[in-house]
């Protein structure tokens, strides 16, 4: 399978495929994940996790595999009528973003707009955007649900999350209007008291920061990841969300935020980026067979090359029979080497002399590893 092509952050979400959205379509299976919401609100309570078989993009398996969640989603949302449609645009497009599918969740939310949902699925289409990087046509979005809201004044999250894309998007002026005028509507709102910290965050970084000194919160460091334009600016934001020297006791949040990084730059068309990826998670260490076996079929040699050495430093399950399988598909000649050299280490035993520029080097060389994995 062929990358698709690195989408630019102002580029049209047409580009991306679109999902079926009944029954009829064979559904995809996702890799979820905690902590990255769709919007200001809970849109979501409830995500269902799976594994996202690729076998061009290896991803950490990062919950319990299940055929039937995204169908079931689709069909609620394709089914439901105009009381439901919110609830179900809002959890089929959270799980689609919980699965770094974020086109595919703005497309959802587009048809849940055309077909008349309310402004709370447009707050929900502006978060989708920023998580793309497109914070512009975020604020675009929230500045309509601002105005359409009058002469009432909007809620307090959409007014802080305005605030954060005016910011992000550029615009410090509008950015610290908004901040002011959610703290002077709702100034004895138990909001800003729940709030107190993000807020008092947000208001001395309209202050004093720029986007080009500070990145924002956690989701705009994913969505730099996602987004920006350069691979060396996504490179750096890689290493500085999972390239933490590994430690024996980490924090659960910080290795969910080392696990997003790298499913996201697992996705990535840079060839780099993947291969520094597969590098990071096996210095995490990411044990699941699966991811390895995906990283092994990865559309690019010197990715393959980085999986098969990966897969033996962390011991993953079946290591020796993923190595060998994937040596008798390889036919590049720095790949098959990496491959060799990494099946004599999980097998514990010196590489004997092997000539991958040619057939009958690779013919003996698989010859040996057959034997030796048999025994």
């Amino acid at each position: 399978m062929k990358p698709r092509p690195f989408a630019e952050p102002g580029e049209a979400a047409a580009a991306e495929p679109r999902p079926e959205l009944s029954e009829r379509a064979e559904p995809e299976m996702v890799t979820s994940t905690a902590g990255e919401p769709i919007g200001h609100q809970q849109l979501a309570p409830a995500r269902p996790t799976a594994s996202l078989p690729s076998p061009a993009r290896p991803t950490p398996e990062l919950g319990r595999p299940t055929r039937v969640a995204e169908r079931d989603l689709r069909n609620a949302f394709a089914e439901a009528d105009a009381a439901q449609l919110a609830d179900a645009a809002a959890r089929l497009a959270g799980f689609l973003a919980d699965a770094e599918r974020h086109r595919d969740a703005l497309h959802v939310l587009d048809l849940a707009l055309d077909r008349g949902a309310g402004v709370d699925i447009r707050v929900a289409r502006a978060s989708v955007l920023r998580a793309l990087g497109m914070c512009e046509a975020a604020a675009d979005d929230l500045r309509l649900v601002v105005a359409s809201r009058r002469p009432r004044a909007p809620s307090p999250g959409t007014l802080l999350e305005l605030a954060k894309v005016e910011w992000l998007a550029g615009d410090v002026a509008a950015a610290a209007a908004a901040m002011a005028d959610l703290e002077r509507v709702y100034v004895r709102s138990d909001f800003l008291q729940v709030h107190a910290d993000d807020v008092k965050d947000w208001r001395e970084r309209i202050a004093h920061h720029t986007p080009e000194t500070d990145a924002g919160d956690l989701c705009d460091a994913y969505a730099l990841l996602r987004a920006a334009p350069s691979v060396t600016a996504r490179l750096r934001m890689l290493e500085g969300l999972a390239g933490a020297p590994a430690a024996a006791i980490i924090a659960d949040e910080d290795r969910d935020k080392q696990r997003r990084a790298i499913a996201i730059a697992c996705g990535d068309a840079s060839p780099a980026l993947r291969a520094r990826a597969v590098q990071l998670a096996a210095l995490v260490p990411l044990r699941d067979p699966g991811f390895w076996r995906i990283a092994l079929q990865d559309d690019a040699p010197m990715v393959r090359g980085f999986a098969a050495a990966g897969a033996v430093d962390v011991r993953a399950a079946d290591a020796k029979s993923l190595l060998l399988d994937a040596l008798e598909r390889e036919r590049d000649d720095a790949a098959f080497g990496s491959m060799h050299r990494a099946l004599a280490r999980a097998l514990q035993a010196p590489p004997p002399p092997c000539d991958p520029s040619n057939e009958a080097g690779r013919a003996r060389a698989l010859a040996h590893w057959r034997s030796a994995c048999a025994q």
